[in-house]
Order: C-alpha cells, then sequence, then structure tokens
C-alpha cells in the first residue's frame, strides 16, 4: 500500500512540474492495482478527454461519478462530451446539477457560456441572454476567438456564442426599426437595413470616396463631400444672435479651466500621430457633454449654450453621442491626420478665439477658423489640424446628424443604439441565480 501512495505521489509531482505525458503510463499501471482510486481515474479520464476519445473518457468519468456524485471535474467534463455531442439538453442538465452542488469554481463562466448555446439550438433568445451575461463578465471569453494560444474547444465556442448574440441583436433591432418606416420610405428602409447589417458584421461596405474611412460607422447612400454649407441646417439660421452670449459663457469656463482633462486619454488610439498626444494637455477639452451624456455641473454654468444645443439637431446615440466641448490646441501644437467615427454625422466647429496661422485640413482641402463663424465638415473623411502661432486656439465642437439622413432613419438608429446598450445593462443587472432561474424553468 505504501508503495501505490508513493508512485501516486510521484506522478502528483510530475504532472505539477508539466510531466503529464510521461505520468500517463504510471497512471494506467496504478489503475491496476487500484481501479477505483478517484485521482487516478481523473488523470486517465483528463487524458482520453484531451486525445478526443470521448467515450472512453465517458466510461471513466462515469465511473468517478459513481464514486462521487458531486465531483466538479467528473460532472463538467461529462456535461462537455454531452455538448460536443450535441446532446444539449443532458448537458444542460449537468451543468444545472453542477451549480447546485457546486456554485463557486473556477471555468464557471465557460460551463455557462456552453448552456447559452446549447440553450440557442431551440430558443435563440434565452441562448443569447445567456451569452450577453457571460460576455459582459468575461472579456477573455467574448474574444477567446482572437486568442491563437486559445485551446480549440474555447475558441470555437467564442465564435459560435459571438455569432448567436449578434444574430439574435441584429433580428431585434431589424424588427424594431422596421416599425419607425412607413410604406413610402423604401428606399430609406433599404439603406438602413443595408446599414444594420454592415453594423453587424453580416454585409461589407465601402466609402464612395477614397480618402473616407470611418472607423466604426458606414452608413450607404450619403453624400460623401468634406465640408458642408451652414445653409443646409436650417436651425443655424438665427446663429449670430446666439454667438456673443455662447462664446462669453464659453470662454469663462475656459479662464476657469473647469474640468478640463486631455481630449485623448489613457488610450492608444492606433495612430502614431494622435498617440503622442495621449495624456497630454497639448489638446485638452472642457467637456459639456461626452458619450451622450450631459454634464450638468458645466452645462448649468452656460444656459445660452445650452438652449442654443437643445435647439441643433443633435445625434442621440446613447453611449456615443451628442458629444459638444471646447477645444483647446496649445501653441505650435499639431493634430496628425486621422479618420473620425462614423459618417452619419457632420463634425460642426464654432470659432471661439483663432490666432493667426491655425488651420483645418479635410480631405486635403485645408481652410481657416473665423471668430463668430461656423465650419462644419465630415471627420469620417481623414483631417487634421494645426496651430502654429504662439497663442492658444479655442473652438466649441459639437456633431449633427447628416443632412442627408431622414427623420426615420435617425430614429431608427437612435433605436439601435438604445437596444445595444440595454442588452449590456440588462446582462449587467441579471443576478447569477435570475439567470439560473431562467434556465431551469426553460429545461423543465
Amino acid at each position: 500500500m505504501y508503495d501505490l501512495q508513493s508512485k501516486i505521489s510521484m506522478v502528483e509531482k510530475m504532472i505539477a512540474v508539466g510531466q503529464f505525458n510521461k505520468a500517463v503510463p504510471i497512471v494506467y499501471q496504478l489503475l491496476e492495482q487500484a481501479p477505483e482510486h478517484k485521482y487516478l481515474l481523473t488523470i486517465a479520464a483528463h487524458d482520453k478527454f484531451c486525445k478526443g476519445k470521448l467515450d472512453d473518457a465517458t466510461k471513466i468519468l462515469e465511473s468517478i461519478i459513481n464514486i462521487e456524485a458531486n465531483d466538479v471535474y467528473a460532472n463538467r467534463h461529462l456535461a462537455i462530451i454531452k455538448y460536443l455531442n450535441r446532446e444539449y439538453q443532458a448537458a444542460i442538465a449537468l451543468q444545472l446539477h453542477l451549480f447546485e452542488t457546486a456554485r463557486d469554481y473556477e471555468d464557471q463562466y465557460f460551463d455557462i457560456l456552453l448552456m447559452g448555446i446549447s440553450i440557442s439550438e431551440d430558443n435563440q433568445s434565452l441562448g443569447a441572454k445567456v451569452i450577453e451575461w457571460v460576455f459582459i463578465r468575461s472579456e477573455y471569453l467574448k474574444n477567446a476567438y482572437l486568442d491563437k494560444a486559445a485551446i480549440e474547444l474555447v475558441s470555437k465556442a467564442s465564435i459560435r456564442a459571438n455569432t448567436i448574440a449578434r444574430d439574435e441583436r441584429f433580428l431585434t433591432q431589424k424588427e424594431s426599426s422596421a416599425k419607425l418606416f412607413d410604406n413610402n420610405d423604401s428606399t430609406e428602409s433599404s439603406r438602413f437595413l443595408d446599414f444594420l447589417m454592415h453594423f453587424h458584421g453580416l454585409k461589407t461596405l465601402s466609402s464612395n470616396h477614397e480618402l473616407q474611412n470611418p472607423t466604426f460607422h458606414l452608413y450607404p447612400g450619403l453624400r460623401s463631400q468634406a465640408y458642408y454649407n451652414t445653409d443646409e441646417f436650417i436651425e443655424l439660421e438665427h446663429f449670430e444672435n446666439n454667438f456673443n452670449e455662447i462664446r462669453k459663457e464659453l470662454l469663462a469656463l475656459y479662464t476657469k479651466k473647469l474640468n478640463i482633462t486631455p481630449y485623448i486619454q489613457a488610450q492608444k488610439t492606433g495612430n502614431k500621430g494622435l498617440d503622442l498626444l495621449t495624456d497630454s494637455y497639448d489638446w485638452s477639452a472642457i467637456h459639456l457633454y461626452k458619450g451622450g451624456e450631459c454634464l450638468e455641473n458645466i452645462t448649468n454654468q452656460c444656459p445660452a449654450t445650452k438652449a442654443w444645443l437643445s435647439a441643433m439637431p443633435l445625434p442621440n446615440m446613447l453611449g456615443h453621442t451628442p458629444e459638444a466641448f471646447l477645444s483647446i490646441l496649445k501653441p505650435k501644437t499639431i493634430i496628425k491626420p486621422h479618420f473620425g467615427l462614423s459618417n452619419l454625422k457632420v463634425t460642426v466647429h464654432i470659432a471661439l478665439s483663432i490666432p493667426n496661422s491655425c488651420s483645418i485640413k479635410v480631405a486635403g482641402e485645408q481652410r481657416h477658423w473665423r471668430e463668430g463663424e461656423i465650419l462644419i465638415f465630415d471627420d469620417s473623411f481623414i483631417h487634421e489640424a494645426s496651430n502654429n502661432s504662439d497663442e492658444v486656439r479655442i473652438v466649441f465642437i459639437t456633431e449633427f446628424w447628416h443632412p442627408d439622413l431622414s427623420d426615420s432613419e435617425r430614429k431608427a438608429i437612435e433605436l439601435i443604439m438604445k437596444l445595444q446598450s440595454d442588452v449590456a445593462k440588462n446582462a449587467q443587472e441579471t443576478t447569477l441565480e435570475q439567470l439560473l432561474g431562467e434556465i431551469k424553468q426553460y429545461s423543465k
């Protein structure tokens, strides 16, 4: 007996230092002496599982469960085998049993992900909900398909789960937005559907101009035009009546340096030129609206500006827009060429304090700001800016909907962005107990 135990200890040490393949033959020899030793059976089951001998692995795992009914390793790997064999209901039942007997264990998110994939076979909505719950808590499992070192099982599950989640989002958003278009909007509804398919990776779209390359949203059928005249936006008709008060309020914010932050904060842009400005006050901002959120401690100090913005065609895409901020460029500072995120909107610059030798270039066409005037351009075109003076350049920046988008299209875009946000919010707010409750109800 002592000899057996000493050999088992030797196996444990070999496996601990990564000598699994050398340990396996010894394990099978020892199983002839101790055919019901749980540790040895576990190593043997793992060996068969990794070699793809699933029938052999199943028999060994069942032997372990006969010894200890709630063994975590045996139950979860038996569930995985059922999943791989497309015995989805049996896999779900095993996984639910596992959660009832061993709630907290390593890799539980992966098991829940497999449950979501299994459920989606006949209930895509619930399956997608389970998958989204995992994705909000495990960035790795969401992106495991990008990890070249990920094991095949994990990588394939990540691909399948992303497809299920994407398809459910697309169908939900397609059905919800269709209600916003009437029978006379066939052209608009068609190009919106193209946009939605592109947004979810179901269709490839290309811009109509070689110098236009939005990095996030590309909407088809819109003019590919670098600059726009203010007379295309009827909301700007009486802008000059508001300018002096707006300028006074905004420059007061700059004087106070209230909530001033680097425009590019703590993240790489992928553009080496822009990355030079990360966390730099050479290009800084004071936000009134950021990522769709109104910063009331700032906007309340600018009532005229706030009122003016409320009357403008600002895109309202939850988590993204509206954006409205002072853009402050220090002397001798250059913003290198880059592309914006989207052609859904145009960028609006109000010139507040403009020294000489300041310019902006969009799609190769250079222009200069003039105090009191508005400059409008599509930032999905390559663009750059510079302040070659010895003074600070200050412009107020916001965004308007692209003028070619209809009211129906704007509402549809806003709706799908809200639905996107709602998925993440719901996943975050759902507890594990609530999720398991829904899965149990489904399994009955």
